[in-house]
């Protein structure tokens, strides 16, 4: 047998199965794993600003790595036989020799890409980063944002794309839909969006988002009109220091996967995301300098390393202030990150509490630190599904997909749904991920450009009552499914490890996962039977108490 560990390549589904029933494992030593790397290497203070000590399995690549080096100890430990490993490059491929030395085992392993030119990344991310450095700072200072805030404010973190305007410039938020409906006028005046700013690479998209800023109502906050040149230099400098206080390797299993950790630490350097992280963290000393007072500030919370430059930042500029880290969404626990640790806590990257919109996530995000501040709060995006009344319609005729935000899983999906065997009677209606570009999808997807698909920009909500199945990936509208009553398909990842959105708090009554297309036959044949949910029972309502507590400070 031929196993590909590439990042491109497909699994077997009996692989696959079993990659996924040992990810929890390996997850619970990867976290481990971290916080040594950052004992050994004495980290401290905004040395913590790396994505490879961030667990976020989303970011770094060494978590699925570990799964994947899992999967062929498992292989050899049942005595499956193996021809050929295939993998990346050669960091990889010195890991799995001396995985094969501690198992006498012998087998040819190819490696795709010879790697020549990863050595000019850090050459590469330097002239990208000096380009968007000097595009932030310029025209941050061309376009002053008009309002500005004075005194105490309650901050807000949020994330704003280009569209995220409508055509009367209103703010479309679609992180805390519903807040303002609560918001008494006192309150209303003090709210400020700490917004983090999306997508906006070149000049024109930095006319436009600017100028919106300063045209609509809502009060905004951005870090760009507060940071000044030399910032950008000591931020581009420290994105080289960084890195290289990763000099010392635990092992993992026994096993030196130091090549593993020098690899994607040298992609750090320079990187455009390590640099903006920097900024972060010295945007909140710019703050504290105009005499802002923060009674209390809501982190949107998943611990990436923009969140870690947030809470850095707010403990030495701010240190009476609050911070409650909101995780308003419904993801996979394959999102390593959002589970604190006692070594977060103890580096002071973490905020004062953590808010999560289920009960069925309480007892979750406490695994590692039992004594964590974790309380919960209203599920402000989910609001429109958890209220939606279903209207029984008779020609339920739309298969839903809502596309992963990574180009190749949205392959994977549909290649899938495009392979099973719908009666000519359904429209599958695609909705793209919100952070994705239409044309670059067509561009990347080649299965996007087919005519049996029908792109729609009308929100979830609004589809379900038409709809007999919704599929999905990774998307965190499965949750929105399961509370509008519509039954839903999993796309396993045949790449890597599947990140079921709904496996951590919704009955597996009301949701399959899929690794064929057969499999997806049997889902809508399923679906025609489903029972009603009682959508109450999974998230957080927004109700005058909930609200009153996710404010208080």
């Amino acid at each position: 047998m031929i196993l590909d560990l590439t990042s491109d390549g497909k699994l077997s589904i009996s692989q696959t199965k079993r990659m996924n029933e040992i990810e929890p494992l390996v997850r619970g030593e990867y976290d481990e794993y971290i916080g040594a790397l950052g004992e050994l290497n004495e980290l401290k203070h905004i040395d913590w600003l790396l994505e490879t000590s961030c667990r976020n399995t989303f970011a770094s690549k060494l978590h699925e790595r570990i799964c994947k080096l899992a999967l062929l100890q498992d292989l050899i430990d049942r005595n499956q036989y193996i021809d050929e490993v295939k993998v990346d490059d050669l960091y990889m491929k010195q890991v799995i020799m001396l995985l094969f030395l501690k198992n006498d085992y012998e087998c040819l392993i190819t490696v795709v890409s010879n790697g020549k030119l990863k050595y000019l990344i850090p050459l590469y991310n330097l002239i990208v980063t000096i380009y968007l450095c000097f595009n932030e700072w310029l025209w941050a200072k061309l376009i002053p944002t008009k309002k500005q805030p004075e005194g105490k404010i309650i901050a807000i973190e949020n994330f704003l794309f280009l569209s995220s305007f409508d055509k009367n410039l209103n703010m479309i938020d679609r992180n805390y839909p519903g807040f303002f409906d609560h918001c008494s006028d006192d309150i209303k005046k003090n709210i400020w969006f700490l917004s983090v700013l999306n997508g906006i690479k070149h000049p024109i998209d930095w006319y436009h988002i600017l100028r919106k800023i300063n045209l609509t109502d809502s009060q905004i906050l951005i870090k760009e009109n507060y940071l000044v040149l030399k910032d950008y230099f000591i931020a581009i400098y420290q994105s080289i220091v960084i890195p290289r206080k990763i000099r010392k390797y635990p092992k993992w299993r026994n096993i030196d996967i130091s090549s593993l950790i020098y690899d994607e630490v040298r992609d750090e350097i320079f990187s455009h995301s390590l640099v903006s992280s920097i900024l972060y963290y010295r945007f909140f000393r710019r703050l504290r300098d105009t005499g802002i007072e923060i009674d209390l500030l809501i982190d949107w919370h998943e611990n990436q390393t923009i969140d870690r430059a947030l809470n850095i930042g707010m403990k030495q500029y701010f240190p009476l202030t609050k911070v409650k880290g909101y995780q308003g969404f419904v993801v996979s626990d394959v999102y390593s990150s959002l589970t604190p640790t006692i070594y977060e806590r103890d580096n002071g990257l973490l905020p004062d509490e953590i808010l999560v919109i289920s009960n069925q996530l309480l007892e979750n995000r406490k695994k590692y630190c039992s004594d964590f501040n974790i309380s919960l709060a209203p599920a402000f995006r989910y609001m429109e599904a958890i209220n939606h009344k279903q209207i029984k319609s008779e020609t339920k005729k739309i298969i839903l997909v809502a596309l992963p935000m990574l180009h190749r899983e949205a392959r994977q999906v549909l290649d899938l749904v495009l392979s099973a065997k719908f009666n000519d009677a359904y429209r599958i209606l695609v909705k793209k991920h919100p952070t994705v570009i239409k044309q670059e999808l067509l561009d990347e997807v080649p299965q996007a450009r087919d005519s049996r698909l029908i792109f729609t920009e009308k929100k979830l909500t609004k589809l379900m009552d038409e709809s007999t199945l919704f599929i999905t990936m990774t998307s965190s509208a499965a949750i929105e499914a399961i509370l509008c009553e519509v039954y839903v398909a999993i796309i396993a990842n045949r790449r890597g490890i599947t990140a079921n959105p709904i496996g951590n708090i919704v009955d597996p009554n009301y949701w399959r996962l899929c690794y064929t297309p057969n499999c997806i036959d049997d889902a809508l044949n399923y679906s025609m039977n489903n029972s009603i949910l009682n959508a109450s029972s999974y998230l957080v309502p927004l109700e005058s108490e909930t609200f009153n507590e996710f404010l208080k400070f």
